[in-house]
């Protein structure tokens, strides 16, 4: 049975910016939201008890990087039954129009039964995530504060690391140190071949360079993660309707002057 046809207004356009500045999204439409389809029926998606979206459907694993699309554009809550696969996920890296080649069926997928949820971007934003790292020696936690008050000066962030002797003691191993740490939120404009509207919701540690978490497979980083993803199955919107979404009227955040 064929797909039905890819919604071809939400393609990258010629004459539109790479990227989406994310602070100026702001300053010119404070309630921005972004969206995301969950598999399935809201029964299938969302635990009744509490009110949270169930682990399985939006697990920590999931969380770097995690995948949503900016509403209130040329992108409509329906166009959530869409998912770019294949050539079409790809990053489009600006220029020209995309071919009408690239929507061939096996670059992208339809989902007949989604629910779609929603954050707005300032909660998201900048959104602290508390964290801790168990360090073995002082010379590898005096390197890792260096690298990261290095770090957040680019970043233009504050981090605040203790001396080596004010860390807590590990309970488990006394010659190690706990580091409480603080990392964050952000929101990434990243389109892709099928989708210009498309965007991620990233997780940036205290420490390193400017990249944010690209997996959660263990240790500091999937606490890390795990922090974020709490924060997002409890604090979301069940969106039905393009009308419940903030319209982003500015085209100049995406069309260059």
């Amino acid at each position: 049975m064929a797909k039905p046809q890819y919604p071809t207004e939400i393609l990258p356009k010629e004459g539109w910016r790479q990227c989406i500045c994310t602070q100026e999204l702001l300053d010119s439409c404070p309630e921005a939201m972004l969206g995301r389809k969950l598999d399935g029926t809201k029964e299938q998606c969302i635990n009744p008890d509490d009110g949270s979206i169930y682990l399985s459907v939006l697990p920590v694993g999931s969380i770097p990087n995690l995948s949503c699309s900016l509403l209130g554009t040329f992108f409509k809550v329906d166009h959530l039954h869409f998912l770019p696969d294949n050539e079409g996920k790809a990053p489009w890296k600006g220029g020209a129009a995309v071919d009408e080649d690239m929507l061939r069926e096996e670059n992208y997928n339809h989902y007949p039964d989604v629910t779609v949820v929603g954050w707005k971007v300032k909660d998201v934003v900048g959104k602290k995530l508390p964290y801790n790292r168990v360090f073995d020696k002082q010379k590898l936690y005096n390197e890792f504060k260096k690298a990261s008050e290095g770090s957040a000066e680019l970043r233009k962030v504050v981090v605040y690391l203790d001396a080596w002797e004010d860390l807590k003691a590990n309970p488990a191993n006394a010659k190690q140190r706990i580091a409480e740490l603080e990392g964050e939120a952000r929101v990434n404009h990243a389109p892709t071949m099928l989708n210009y509207w498309h965007f991620t919701i990233d997780v940036y540690p205290a420490e390193g360079d400017m990249n944010p978490l690209k997996n959660a497979s263990d240790g500091w980083r999937r606490n890390l993660a795990a922090n974020l993803c709490d924060f997002l199955r409890r604090c979301y919107e069940i969106i039905a309707d393009d009308n419940q979404v903030a319209a982003v009227e500015d085209e100049t955040l995406w069309v260059k002057e």
